[in-house]
């Protein structure tokens, strides 16, 4: 299960580069803002379940994100 939740964050991630003209920090960065956003709506609307995985998808990008970091 989190190996697909990776793959699906790495093809967002990917399809962002391409729109920042390579600049992978910065659609690490898009990406992650949007999973908050998406996370605070889940929550304030009591949708505690779909703001778990979301929250779950954060944590897998940040991970993601250390690892591209000790590179």
């Amino acid at each position: 299960m989190k190996e697909l939740r990776m793959k699906r964050l790495q093809k967002e991630v990917q399809e962002r580069v391409l729109m920042n003209d390579g600049n992978i920090n910065k659609s690490f960065q898009e990406v992650l803002d949007h999973l908050y956003k998406e996370h605070e709506l889940y929550y304030d609307n009591d949708r505690i379940v779909q703001a778990m995985d979301v929250m779950r998808d954060i944590n897998t990008l940040k991970e993601m994100i250390n690892k591209y970091n000790t590179l």
